[in-house]
């Protein structure tokens, strides 16, 4: 009788522990769900990861100083430095546009991470014409990546 007893209160917590996960889970998800696809409320949350992309594009004239003085060592410590954020905040402001335009914000996403990795390996070659022509690049699919939102 005891051993069916604590059977019963082990289902009964794990049953509760079960139900406690799924309500805190559908509680992060459930705006966004709900949110649709072209409501303000997602244009919003798009708006703020572009933000906190501005302060990055900001920065991109150190970038170019360094790129045209052939410093291709700060060429790499920049791009992996300050603009290491940019990968993060990217994927968010992807994962955060509209249904309608989040395939072709993913690729402009990816885009700008081809052209930094592009720029990283002419500068670990130390290459300054394909430096300089991926650096225009960078600066290009930039603005695109802040004109998603």
């Amino acid at each position: 009788m005891i051993l069916n007893f604590k059977r019963f209160c082990k289902s009964l917590l794990a049953v509760a522990f079960a139900t406690a996960l799924v309500l805190t889970s559908f509680s992060t998800i459930a705006p966004t769900a709900l949110a649709g696809s072209n409501t303000g409320i997602v244009i919003a949350q798009a708006s703020k990861y572009t933000e906190g992309l501005q302060p990055l594009y900001g920065r991109l004239s150190e970038l170019e100083g360094y790129v045209s003085e052939g410093d291709w060592n700060n060429v790499r410590t920049f791009i992996r430095g300050p603009l290491g954020e940019l990968g993060p905040l990217s994927r968010r402001l992807g994962d955060s546009l509209p249904a309608a335009t989040q395939k072709s914000g993913r690729r402009t996403i990816k885009l700008l991470a081809d052209h930094l990795n592009k720029l990283d390996a002419a500068a670990a070659k130390r290459n300054s014409t394909t430096a300089a022509k991926e650096y225009d690049a960078v600066v290009s699919a930039f603005d695109a990546v802040l004109g998603l939102s």
